[in-house]
């Protein structure tokens, strides 16, 4: 099984530096799969060949079906199937446009997004999201919450601010979005939290709601047992 550094090696320009940051970005993604109901694939542009691109990586949402039953690592597509890679790629943003893709009977919505590092204005790869629509119906409040969450790091992703840099200290792995989603104003108010991050902060000793309220100053007055019995 080839591993991202071996495709990138075999089939792009990438620098070891935008390598790294598409390995750390392959390391947290799945936490945009989920939010997305939607499988997220890497492409790379392939060296000598414009208009050419290689999967790189490829992560499947665990909230949803994924919309290819093969594994896309190391395929190669060009003209009509990489248009939407070629838009992000080129133009640099957010390619939404064009109806369903059917692959056998399987419909999906294609995404594409500009990928960037934060110190770097130019695009370095495209990242696509693509979502089964074979079970179409009206989300949920909780759906509604993951998606709005979902486009907030997208934007992010292509402004080069997704994966945020590690802080020391911090765990490596992703959050699992199945534990818990609590959604933040700029103000630092709470704007959702899902049942399961209530129930959180419920087994911490947190009464009635967590909306309106500021989280880092109602999880500061927490009793310091009461965070480590989180864990």
């Amino acid at each position: 099984m080839s591993t991202l550094r071996d495709v990138v090696s075999a089939h792009t320009e990438l620098s070891s530096n935008s390598a790294a940051h598409l390995q750390r970005l392959v390391a947290e993604w799945q936490l945009l799969a989920d939010l997305s109901f939607a499988d997220f694939l890497l492409w790379g542009a392939v060296k000598g060949h414009p208009g050419r691109f290689v999967c790189l990586a490829q992560v499947r949402p665990t909230t949803g079906p994924t919309a290819y039953e093969e594994d896309q690592v190391g395929r190669i597509v060009e003209g009509t199937d990489a248009e939407h890679l070629s838009v992000a790629f080129t133009e640099g943003r957010i390619f939404r446009e064009g109806g369903p893709v059917w692959r056998g009977h399987v419909p999906s919505r294609h995404e594409a997004i500009p990928v960037r590092r934060r110190d770097r204005s130019q695009v370095i790869a495209v990242a696509a999201r693509d979502t089964n629509l074979s079970d179409i119906r009206s989300p949920s409040h909780l759906e509604l919450n993951y998606l709005k969450t979902a486009d907030y790091l997208v934007q992010m992703l292509t402004d080069g601010g997704f994966p945020p840099p590690l802080l020391p200290g911090e765990p490596t792995t992703a959050p699992r979005i199945g534990d818990g989603l609590v959604r933040i104003g700029a103000d630092g108010l709470v704007r959702y939290a899902s049942p399961n991050a209530l129930s959180a902060y419920r087994r911490m000793g947190v009464t009635g709601h967590l909306r309106d309220r500021d989280l880092s100053e109602l999880t500061r007055s927490l009793p310091a047992d009461a965070e480590a019995g989180s864990d």
